[in-house]
Order: structure tokens, then C-alpha cells, then sequence
């Protein structure tokens, strides 16, 4: 998931850990690993700049870190529920996006009732409920997509 977000533009991973978060980070080594890996997929991507990598912690800390660093920020959490628009269907952001995707086991009611009271806006990607590494991607994805469409640029595919 780190290597394809870096890959895809992403400036800065978050892992936040959740009540139902099911992989843990326990390797004492696991930032120099996470970093190797974004070396390697901004070399491969030739992106001049490589993304921060936060340390794991809480979403409550994560969240308002975000917020005081990305002010003007559009905070969007990838969401299974028909009842959200899709995310192909929102106009860029103008000042960037924060994009959080939630654990395997989902979020619990009250994680979701503290990011809404935080301005978190849900979007879905598609019908199918994704694992967390392929929700990443799709958003990161889609996010690119819009970025490359809102810049006009000649070769950009046009939704």
C-alpha cells in the first residue's frame, strides 16, 4: 500500500490504528522499512520528493494532527455504503485531500460519529467491499485521475 501511494503522488502516510485494526505494526524496524519502500517507488515512479511517513497512532491523534497541518484540507474516508456519493463523481479538491481508509473490520459506530463530527465527508470507490490495500489504491487512484483532469492537460483521460 506504501509503495503504490507513493507511486501515485500520495505527500504523506498516516497508519492509524483503530479498534478493529487487525495488522500491527511490531517490528521495531518498520519505519526504516516503510521507508526503503518509498525510496524504491519514487525511484520507480520518478517522483523528485518522497512522502512523510507518520509514526502509527491513534485516529483521534491522527486526525487532529491533519487538521492543524492541513487546514484548508478535504478530509474524505473511503466508506462500503450505497448510501455516499462516489468519489469519481466529486470535484477536485482545491486544497488538497485527506484520504483515510478504514480497517478490514470496518470502523466501530463512535470512530465514525467522532470523523463526522470532524468534517470527514464518506465517498465509495465501487459496489465491492475492498480490502484496505486495494481501498487504498482505488482512492489514490481515482485522486490522480482527478488531479491530472483538473489540470487540462493534453494527454489526461476526460470523465
Amino acid at each position: 500500500m506504501i509503495e503504490k501511494c507513493t507511486e501515485l503522488g500520495f505527500d504523506r502516510i498516516s497508519p492509524v490504528i483503530v479498534e478493529r485494526t487487525v495488522k500491527q505494526p511490531k517490528n521495531p524496524n518498520i519505519m526504516n522499512r516503510w521507508h526503503n519502500l518509498v525510496i524504491a517507488a519514487a525511484k520507480q515512479s520518478g517522483r523528485i520528493f518522497l512522502p512523510q511517513i507518520d509514526n502509527p497512532a491513534s485516529m483521534t491523534e491522527i486526525v487532529k494532527v491533519l487538521k492543524k497541518d492541513f487546514p484548508q484540507g478535504q478530509f474524505l474516508l473511503g466508506s462500503p455504503s450505497s448510501e455516499v456519493p462516489f468519489l469519481i463523481n466529486q470535484p477536485p479538491a482545491r486544497n488538497g485531500v485527506i484520504a483515510l481508509v478504514g480497517p478490514e473490520g470496518g470502523l466501530t459506530e463512535q470512530e465514525q460519529i467522532s470523523l463526522k463530527d470532524n468534517g470527514v465527508q464518506s465517498v465509495r470507490f465501487a459496489d465491492a467491499l475492498l480490502r484496505i490495500e486495494t481501498a487504498a489504491v482505488a482512492f489514490a487512484s481515482i485522486l490522480a485521475a482527478q488531479q491530472l483532469n483538473s489540470q487540462n492537460l493534453p494527454n489526461a483521460p476526460q470523465t
